[in-house]
């Protein structure tokens, strides 16, 4: 069996064990966000209450910026 292993020859190359910093960086910004809303609605309900937050959001702040 040796005989045989040792007939073939195989160049493995040599790959790098640790990413570089540009490389972690750059797959961290490239990674997807997951939504928060999510988990708490389901899929269904996640657009209409992301629309009804984007809105909410500020008329309820709008009074706090219109104090003098």
């Amino acid at each position: 069996m040796k005989q045989h292993l040792d007939a073939y020859k195989v160049d493995v190359p040599d790959f790098p064990r640790k990413r570089s910093r540009a490389d972690r960086l750059l797959r961290f910004l490239t990674s997807p966000a997951s939504n928060p809303v999510e988990p708490l609605l389901g899929r269904d309900m996640t657009a209409v209450v992301g629309g009804s937050l984007l809105v909410a959001i500020p008329l309820l702040l709008l009074p706090l910026l219109l104090q003098p």
